[in-house]
């Protein structure tokens, strides 16, 4: 695993992990940092309330922005416009962070199993991350997507794999998202669910770019909660 990988280990028995990616010109410690500091109406955080959860931050390579003018960024694919997200996305070469994601899960599984495996992610983190999901062969424990949208959607169709659609998903938006309009993330949702997808949908009114504290932690929680609760079944 790449040395950019945060990771946090369980600070009790080891029975479930979370795999989450960061937006574009962010990084894994960044993301981290902020995802430990969110609580819920009870006021715990995320490693307070799931103990028994190990968790792992990949960070995206530093690439070349041809929208600025050829500086790095830490971008999991070149994009040219956040306002408006699909533009030029038929250029975009999603093929080698995808099979990077694979590996990712399928090293983790081996130790925790795809069944009790999270994927997280937000904003591109997400565009990525539903290519990765759809486009390997197992059921994983859920899939919780912050803030993002579906990118070239006619190719993930045609990729989809059934058994990974069965994946339970959760997707979460803000209404005041600045940066990705929440229009982006309900045809994310629709489409998801066109393919087959069973999706949980939850917004919230304010909390920009990020997830709502404390409600949109809340279902961030209840989501888990659930499907940890069908994993043991």
């Amino acid at each position: 695993m790449a040395s950019s990988t945060v990771v946090q280990q369980s600070t009790k028995r080891h029975t479930h992990m979370v795999i989450f990616l960061h937006g574009r010109d962010s990084n894994a410690t960044e993301l981290a940092s902020d995802i430990f500091e969110s609580q819920g109406t009870d006021d715990k955080t995320f490693p307070e309330t799931y103990e028994n959860v190990k968790w792992v931050f990949p960070t995206a390579p530093e690439t070349v922005s041809a929208r600025f003018g050829g500086d790095l960024m830490s971008q999991w694919f070149d994009m040219w416009t956040t306002e408006q997200p699909h533009e030029r996305q038929e250029s975009q070469d999603l093929s080698k962070q995808v099979s990077r994601l694979h590996d990712i899960i399928n090293e983790e599984a081996t130790l925790i199993g795809y069944d009790n495996l999270f994927l997280a992610v937000i904003s591109q983190g997400c565009a990525i991350g539903i290519q990765a999901l759809l486009t390997q062969e197992h059921r994983l424990a859920g899939f919780l997507g912050l803030n993002s949208w579906i990118l070239q959607e006619d190719k993930l169709r045609a990729k989809a794999n059934a058994t990974a659609l069965s994946t339970p998903v959760s997707l979460c938006h803000t209404k005041d998202d600045d940066v990705i309009n929440i229009s982006y993330g309900q045809d994310l949702r629709d489409k998801l669910r066109d393919m087959g997808a069973q999706v949980t949908w939850c917004d919230c009114e304010d909390g920009g770019h990020w997830l709502n504290k404390p409600k949109g932690v809340d279902d961030v929680v209840a989501f888990v909660n659930k499907a940890m609760i069908r994993t043991a079944e």
